[in-house]
């Protein structure tokens, strides 16, 4: 009776033999995987590190572009400030209109350079009258007007 039990074990040792093999070659197969996948896992890191550094360098120069473009935009809102108000003002208004948008920044040079246009053309500030020179033969004329004949004929001594 004993010979069937020793069969039985044989049984469950050639199973778990089998077992054992199959594992291995499971454990052999997921090793390859891995090392595989692993290989994958540094060609990926090493495409994400020069996208990175792809990306710095994009950001530089789109940085570097930003600067030349606000520096011009700076130099053209200039331009309209002095065409509108003068060289002498023009600083202070920049400072002043420097964060405005640009729809703002046109509406409000638009309205000085028009106030600029009709205050130059107004007869408020065209000079009229003496001219300030000291011609002998203009000064003569006005000298004797009528009414400075009349403050003469007043005023003037009798002749003794």
């Amino acid at each position: 009776m004993t010979p069937i039990p020793a069969k039985a074990e044989t049984v469950k040792e050639v199973d778990m033999v089998t077992a054992v093999k199959a594992d291995a070659a499971e454990l052999t197969t997921l090793q390859a995987s891995f090392e595989s996948l692993t290989a994958q896992f540094a060609e990926s890191q090493n495409k994400v590190a020069e996208l990175t550094t792809a990306l710095s360098a994009f950001a530089e120069q789109k940085a570097a572009a930003d600067a030349l473009v606000h520096a011009a935009k700076m130099a053209s809102r200039k331009e309209k400030v002095v065409l509108a108000v003068g060289t002498v003002k023009a600083d202070s208004l920049m400072a002043a209109m420097a964060e405005m948008s640009d729809a703002t920044f046109d509406a409000v040079t638009a309205a000085m350079t028009t106030t600029a246009t009709a205050e130059a053309q107004s007869p408020l500030f065209k000079e009229v009258g003496v001219d300030g020179s000291a011609d002998p033969a203009k000064l003569a004329a006005e000298a004797e007007n009528g009414v400075m004949q009349y403050l003469k004929a007043q005023y003037q001594p009798a002749a003794k």
